[in-house]
């Protein structure tokens, strides 16, 4: 039976079915901008889709949105009419792109964006913060930062507490706490009381997208790697932001297992012959995306480079959650003292312990691509440590390239040729 599905039913399905839901989550974004549904503005980095989808919230990711209108060769227009209306040219492309769509009333290539009822950051990066503000300013509403504890050791392990530890016990406390002002605030926003066994149903469906995506990244060690990370992984990685949570989305990864395990068996790659494998530390240069994937295609030996993006951690997303707490622990089935807050949405423990630990072991090249415009973020420390993590393993050789000050609105690929 399972023969008769091969090359028709399974393979490619990961791509085709990825870009359907994706069209079908912005559609909903249009209907709830039409009919004024409420809205939470989140990041990738910390969304916290679960709790928010108990209050039945959509989540709109402006750094998705920003992103799609360079991939569809737009953002220009959108940064310069954040520019016309007093935008600095060197601030962040991708705050300048939202800014743009928000006063065009949310106006984008593939819909429309509703406007936010409730705005969610983390301290993950200082443009979060400000980006946040402009939101408050605009619309009037509330927003709310979480603070996640940082590194307080260079002599702890990879400089981060762990489970067992008093200070990671301090550190989940203090972030449960704000969970829980979350929850309260999420409740005045919507004015719908917080149900934990929804809670609990939709932690099930993120542990199971986790399981699955953990198992295709150990899939795509195989020799050749059944998908590319950077063409086909986007996508991947777009379905698990945009349906995290949701029994759409642990469906989707389920079957994306699937197909990726039938490609690894039979041997089917995303290059019939495969010589080198790119690991890619950072994200694509969206305003060049096609033709930036095509360049490894067509330089002589590299057209059979496979590109790889570091994502991911111990387990699958870097974070593993638990619906049901602990016997002899608080949080029973009428509270939420514990159960939401498990040590498990935005503590130091969603980092992965070794960078690139469950990714090939095999490198030939790696290029980190400093994307982020921004005057408030120093983008070359965490790379130059992250970089030091990769060389640690079967690395051979490495290329840097900072991101160029053009954002989203141009990339040059003359740089990338030069290196390459």
């Amino acid at each position: 039976m399972t023969d008769k599905k091969d090359g028709h039913e399974i393979v490619g399905r990961g791509a085709k079915d990825g870009g359907r839901l994706f069209r079908e989550w912005f559609a909903r974004l249009t209907t709830a901008a039409e009919q004024g549904e409420y809205t939470a503005y989140v990041f990738v980095m910390g969304s916290m889709a679960e709790i928010l989808r108990v209050f039945d919230l959509h989540t709109s990711f402006p750094e998705i949105n920003s992103l799609q209108t360079a991939v569809r060769r737009v953002a220009h227009e959108y940064l310069s009419t954040a520019e016309d209306y007093g935008y600095s040219p060197d601030i962040c492309g991708y705050v300048k792109a939202d800014v743009g769509m928000q006063l065009r009333n949310g106006e984008h290539p593939m819909g429309r964006v509703p406007k936010p009822s409730i705005a969610v950051l983390t301290n993950a990066c200082n443009t979060y913060l400000k980006w946040g503000e402009i939101w408050e300013r605009f619309y009037n509403i509330p927003t709310f930062a979480f603070d996640v504890p940082g590194s307080r050791s260079a002599i702890q392990a990879n400089n981060q507490t762990l489970p067992g530890d008093a200070d990671f016990e301090r550190d989940r406390r203090y972030v449960e706490y704000q969970v829980k002002e979350l929850i309260g605030l999420c409740e005045q926003v919507t004015g719908k009381k917080f149900d934990i066994d929804r809670l609990r149903e939709i932690l099930g469906h993120t542990n199971e997208m986790s399981r699955s995506w953990k198992r295709v990244l150990e899939l795509n060690q195989s020799i050749p790697a059944p998908f590319n990370a950077m063409s086909e992984g986007t996508i991947y990685l777009g379905v698990a932001n945009a349906l995290r949570g949701t029994p759409e989305g642990s469906a989707y990864f389920r079957d994306l297992a699937e197909e990726m395990e039938y490609k690894s068996v039979h041997g089917i790659g995303t290059l019939p012959e495969e010589k080198y494998r790119l690991i890619f530390v950072g994200v694509p240069c969206y305003p060049i995306f096609r033709r930036f994937y095509e360049l490894f295609a067509e330089w002589g030996q590299l057209r059979r480079f496979l590109v790889l993006v570091v994502r991911g951690g111990r387990d699958g997303f870097g974070v593993r959650v638990r619906p049901e707490p602990p016997a002899g622990e608080p949080g029973g089935r009428d509270s939420h003292e514990r159960a939401p807050c498990d040590g498990c949405y935005v503590l130091p423990e969603q980092r992965p312990r070794r960078h690139g630990r469950h990714l090939p072991r095999r490198w030939d090249r790696l290029p980190p691509h400093q994307k982020l415009p921004h005057r408030l973020h120093r983008p070359g420390r965490q790379s130059s440590r992250r970089d030091g993590r990769l060389r640690r393993h079967d690395l051979v050789h490495r290329v840097g390239h900072d991101g160029q000050a053009g954002g989203l609105r141009s990339a040059d690929e003359e740089p990338y040729r030069c290196l390459l």
